[in-house]
């Protein structure tokens, strides 16, 4: 039996959606067939949203990595020009505020309940440890996410001045994998 929750929150009549998601058949009449297409357009799209499916497009890539180098403040040598959670952190609120659809760190496809975290001298992202460099692929529309991290006295300014090392390029066609977590919901309930 198929599930008929998700198509519950799509807010539209279920009706025929219900009778065919039971397996009782297929729909009966054009309109309850439009009814399933549009239903079935809907939960693709949250699903693509909610990042649970690959997705591909044009975008940008940045990758960051560690240059040590010395403080001209106070600040100890071994935190300047490392990369760090917030470094990977800042770049992902960036391009979320530009628009991105989809972002994935070093291949691992970030959600709205991925953490990103340093422990110790590690970083993880989704509790998966990831490597140097960190290679953070965003898919939208190419020219508004570079400007977005390029903006003058932006991000770039900062990690070129006193951060790790940073490339960024646009980039044609990307492919980011699906999540490969999801959330599970213990305490919320749907309304």
């Amino acid at each position: 039996m198929k599930r008929v929750i998700p198509l519950v929150l799509c807010g539209l009549s279920l009706a025929a959606a219900t009778t065919w998601a039971n397996g009782q058949g297929e729909p009966t009449t054009q309109d309850d067939a439009t009814q399933v297409q549009q239903l079935n357009q809907q939960v693709q799209t949250l699903r693509q949203a909610a990042g649970l499916t690959p997705i591909s497009g044009p975008g940008v890539v940045l990758e960051l990595q560690d240059k040590p180098r010395k403080s001209q403040k106070s600040t100890p040598i071994a935190i300047v020009g490392i990369v760090h959670d917030y470094d990977i952190l800042q770049v992902v609120n960036e391009l979320r505020a530009a628009n991105a659809e989809a972002i994935a760190i070093n291949g691992v496809r970030l959600t709205n309940y991925t953490p990103v975290r340093c422990v110790g001298p590690t970083i993880l992202v989704d509790g998966q440890p990831i490597g140097l460099p960190v290679k953070v692929e965003a898919v939208g529309n190419p020219d508004s996410l570079h400007r977005a991290l390029s903006v003058k006295g932006g991000l770039l300014t900062y990690f070129q001045q006193s951060g790790p090392d940073v490339r960024l390029s646009r980039a044609a066609k990307l492919h980011l994998p699906a999540a490969s977590n999801t959330p599970f919901f213990s305490f919320g309930k749907p309304e």
